[in-house]
């Protein structure tokens, strides 16, 4: 069950759009902020994080705000939210279209992936 909902606003000021997934810590949506245009917002699972432990968070936010490459997502926020269930944290960085890893993998189930096209998938993540 989705944390936050559709047409809710977080952070300054962004409103979700849609939710696109999760994992095992935190839920994904699709954002929209009026001036800077869409976004996606982590928002994690773990409630009543204070701001001191969304600092000490497995430091991804602070890791991926400070690297620029092309193959890497840029964080831009990172804040607390309050909802009716408690304070979850979450972070805003750059949307990326067009699915998962796993979504793509799973596209190609009827045949086997072409070696080349795992090579080059390969290659991306590793640089």
């Amino acid at each position: 069950m989705a944390l936050i909902t559709d047409d809710q606003t977080v952070g300054n000021p962004c409103r979700v759009e849609r939710f696109l997934g999760e994992g095992t810590f935190a839920e994904v949506y699709q954002v929209r902020q009026p001036l800077l245009g869409r976004h996606a917002t982590k928002v994690f699972k773990a409630r009543d994080m204070t701001m001191a432990e969304i600092d000490d968070l497995p430091q991804e936010a602070v890791i991926l705000s400070q690297i620029g490459h092309p193959n890497i997502v840029r964080v831009f926020d990172a804040k607390v939210l309050e909802i009716p269930q408690g304070v979850l944290g979450y972070f805003t960085m750059d949307y990326v279209a067009r699915g998962s890893l796993e979504q793509h993998w799973k596209s190609n189930r009827i045949q086997p992936m072409p070696v080349r096209a795992a090579v080059n998938i390969v290659r991306q993540a590793c640089r």
